[in-house]
Order: C-alpha cells, then sequence, then structure tokens
C-alpha cells in the first residue's frame, strides 16, 4: 500500500510543482479572471496546490487499498 501511495505522491508534488510554476507564468491570463486576488499572491498559489496535492493522494489511495486486498500467492497465480 506505502508504494501505490509513494507513487502517487510524487506524482501529485512533480504535478503541483510544475503547475505553480505555470500559473506564476501565466498571470496575464489568469489576473482578468480572479476578482480582489492578486494572481502573484503566494497564498492562493500554495493552498491552490495543497489541494491538489490532497486530491492526489485521494485518487491514489483507492488503487492502494485494492492491492493490499490482493493475495500475493493468487495474484502470481493468475499470470
Amino acid at each position: 500500500m506505502q508504494l501505490v501511495l509513494v507513487s502517487g505522491a510524487k506524482l501529485g508534488l512533480i504535478g503541483c510543482g510544475l503547475g505553480a510554476v505555470a500559473a506564476i507564468f501565466a498571470t496575464r491570463l489568469l489576473r482578468s479572471m480572479l476578482f480582489e486576488v492578486d494572481p502573484l499572491d503566494p497564498s492562493v498559489i500554495v493552498l491552490a496546490a495543497l489541494s491538489i496535492f490532497a486530491l492526489a493522494l485521494a485518487a491514489s489511495l483507492v488503487p492502494a487499498h485494492r492491492a493490499a486486498l490482493v493475495e500475493p500467492i493468487e495474484a502470481l497465480r493468475s499470470e
């Protein structure tokens, strides 16, 4: 279970990092969509990255739980 969660966490961190950098570079486009919030506000960028990371962990929790329920011998026999 830990292996699947760590893999999901790594992908989530990479995605959050790339998304935060892309959001910083896209501030001109974002400025027209944000009302009363500065596009370069660090708290907004960090909060968005943390929420996306939490969703990535939640999305990897279901496959991790399913993988933990499978007996190793049965998985090897089916292949």
